[in-house]
């Protein structure tokens, strides 16, 4: 538990130190905690080791949790607070707490916070670590019976958590119409639809700067939002490839942006854009059971090339009788498209059997 902390208090430390009075929004992650992805309160053990430490101390501590904001993290790890400048504020969840079914409270907490800022018109961006739904990089991610992680023990959110959060997502998609998470390592983007299939919520995935799990480029990610709104107006990837910046002894990086990279180029980056690029590049040939593999040219390989595929996607939890980059289609698009076990599984051609896991 110390050396977990320790960590976390010297990064806290490291971007105190870079970037000098910037708002940090601490999130609790499945490795935050010892024993790993557990309940276990290190929030209390953040808390002293930032007053601890001479670079950070008791300022940094009521700058990064104002107004109330502490309370909170000791109570359970997750909290609320303005962001300055603006009559926004930031949501910060506990997702191991979601994930592991305690989270109760939490959800009571938020949905009331979403209550009281639609009630005042304040726009909301919502943070948490493990987002909820399938992974982009394992193919049949989810735990309904038969599936592959209800198989091999994956890691799925409590199922009532998960479509608690679901559903306050889709009731206050005017007060947060998007999300930001971690987690998975490597970038991606989901899209919540409600009942009607329109698209009223956007989970954005950044990438990691540790290039493992899966392997992956070392990549950070920055945003560019609307203030008044929040509205996401753009974000770009930076990322370097390890071996070719390993050779000339230096990091060459390389910035992406869905504004201007194929296949996408969006206009707008707002649910329902995202849910017509992506839905437009999963129907090029979704053909989730044939043994004929993808066509050399399906757009899909601009966004996540055969070599990417190789390198990140598990795919062997798929139809074997399925080509292997046509499960990687399946894999990434299914994920990003659908956030619950039934269209999911419909999705990747292995509709539901067992009881609907939601």
């Amino acid at each position: 538990a110390a050396a977990v902390s320790e960590a976390a208090v010297r990064l806290a430390a490291e971007l105190e130190a870079h970037f000098p009075g910037v708002p940090v929004v601490h999130t609790i992650g499945n490795h935050d905690t010892w024993p790993y992805y557990s309940l276990a309160p290190v929030w209390h053990l953040l808390e002293a080791g930032w007053r601890a430490e001479p670079a950070l101390g008791h300022s940094y501590v009521d700058r990064a949790l104002p107004v109330g904001a502490l309370e909170l993290w000791r109570r359970g790890g997750y909290y609320a607070r303005p962001l300055a400048g603006t009559r926004m504020r930031l949501i910060v969840l506990n997702t191991n707490e979601l994930a592991l079914g305690a989270g109760a409270t939490q959800l009571q907490w938020l949905e009331r916070s979403l209550a009281v800022a639609r009630a005042s018109r304040t726009q909301c961006l919502l943070f948490g670590h493990i987002p909820p739904g399938p992974s982009h990089y394992e193919l049949d991610s989810i735990c309904s019976s038969g599936h592959y992680y209800q198989r091999a023990g994956g890691a799925c959110w409590q199922r009532s958590a998960q479509a608690q959060l679901l559903l306050l997502l889709r009731q206050y998609s005017d007060v947060v119409p998007a999300s930001f998470w971690g987690h998975y390592h490597t970038e991606s983007v989901r899209v919540l639809s409600n009942a009607s299939g329109h698209a009223v919520h956007t989970l954005y995935i950044s990438p990691s700067l540790t290039p493992r799990n899966p392997p992956h480029n070392p990549s950070v990610r920055l945003y560019k939002y609307e203030r008044r709104t929040g509205a996401v107006l753009n974000f770009s990837d930076f990322s370097f490839n390890i071996t070719r910046s390993n050779a000339v002894g230096a990091p060459r990086w390389k910035e992406r942006s869905p504004l201007s990279s194929a296949p996408f180029r969006l206009k707008r980056l707002d649910a329902p854009s995202w849910a017509a690029a992506l839905r437009a590049l999963l129907a090029r040939d979704h053909r989730p059971k044939t043994n004929k593999e993808l066509a050399s040219g399906d757009p899909f390989f601009k966004f996540f090339p055969p070599s990417r595929c190789e390198r990140e996607v598990y795919i062997q939890s798929g139809n074997a009788a399925v080509p292997p980059l046509r499960r990687c289609k399946l894999a990434v698009l299914c994920a990003m498209l659908h956030l619950e076990d039934e269209p999911y599984a419909s999705c990747i051609g292995a509709p539901l059997r067992g009881p609907r896991l939601m």
